[in-house]
C-alpha cells in the first residue's frame, strides 16, 4: 500500500529507533536484521516485527536516515560545545594579563605577543601547553598553573572576540 514518503520516513524512523532501544543501543542495520528471504517469512520475534513491512526502498531509506540523524547529532554536539566559554569572564581574567599583553590584547613590547584576535584553539592549547609545562616560560607557567579550563576556554574566547 502507497504512503506519503514523509509519513514511510516518520514510521520508519520509529521502527530504526524501536528496533535500536530493542538491541540495547547498539547500532546495527536493517539490512543485518532483515537478510533476503527473511522478509517472507513468518517470525515472532518482537524486535523484528514490523520488519516484512519494509521493502528494499525502506531499507535504503533507513541509511539515508540514519546518516542524516548522525550528522545532526554532530553538528548539535559542535555547536553547544563551541558555545560554552563565557567572553565576559575571560575579559575579567584577562586583567592578570594585560600588564605584559595590553589591556585590549595589543602588548605594548615586541617582546610578548598580542593577543588580540588570535583563534580561541590556538590560544587554549598554548595556554594548556604553558599550565602542564610542556611549553615552557617562566612567566607564563606560572601564570598559567593557577588557571582552570574554563578559565583558559573564557580567555581563549574574550582575546578571539577583539579585533
Amino acid at each position: 500500500m502507497f504512503q506519503p514518503l514523509q509519513k514511510r520516513q516518520q514510521s520508519l524512523i520509529q521502527n530504526v529507533i524501536s528496533v535500536r532501544s530493542s538491541l540495547g543501543g547498539h547500532r546495527v542495520s536493517l539490512r543485518q536484521l532483515a537478510p533476503a528471504g527473511y522478509q517472507q517469512r513468518p517470525h515472532s520475534d518482537p524486535v523484528l516485527l514490523n520488519l516484512p513491512q519494509l521493502t528494499n526502498e525502506d531499507i535504503a531509506l533507513s541509511t539515508t536516515v540514519n546518516v542524516k540523524l548522525i550528522v545532526s547529532s554532530a553538528l548539535l554536539a559542535l555547536s553547544l560545545s563551541s558555545g560554552a566559554a563565557d567572553i565576559d569572564a575571560g575579559k575579567a581574567k584577562a586583567a592578570m594579563c594585560a600588564g605584559c599583553h595590553g589591556s585590549a590584547g595589543i602588548s605594548p613590547m615586541d617582546m610578548w605577543p598580542s593577543l588580540a584576535g588570535q583563534k580561541a584553539g590556538y590560544l587554549a592549547k598554548q595556554l594548556k601547553a604553558f599550565r602542564d609545562d610542556s611549553r615552557s616560560d617562566p612567566v607564563m607557567n606560572g601564570q598559567a598553573k593557577a588557571l582552570s579550563d574554563a578559565d583558559i576556554d573564557n580567555l581563549a574566547a574574550y582575546y578571539n572576540s577583539l579585533k
